[in-house]
């Protein structure tokens, strides 16, 4: 598995379900996946909160902080992404 490109914010969007809280009791910040691999599998260092998948995307609930996350899939070599690397800050 690989990166291509660099993240994007969607700021104008409403994207995000507020209703969805992380173990502080903070709204999520949300995180788009976009693949052509199915069966993609996720974890963070605060945990992922919730994930939304639809073909081709999965939606990412995180801690606003959340820094890392990891994809996983069978097969294939983990991929961790540092997300300030790739532009992505979660927490504005």
């Amino acid at each position: 598995m690989r990166i291509v490109g660099k993240g994007e914010s969607l700021s104008g969007e409403q994207l995000i379900d507020k209703s969805v809280r992380d173990a502080n009791g903070e709204t999520c910040a949300g995180l788009i996946i976009s693949s052509d691999l199915d069966g993609l599998s996720y974890d963070s260092y605060n945990g992922i909160v919730k994930t939304n998948s639809k073909p081709g995307e999965d939606f990412l609930f995180l801690s606003r902080d959340e820094r890392v996350v990891t994809i996983y899939k069978s097969g294939y070599t983990s991929l961790k992404i540092i997300l300030n690397d790739y532009g992505i800050k979660l927490n504005k």
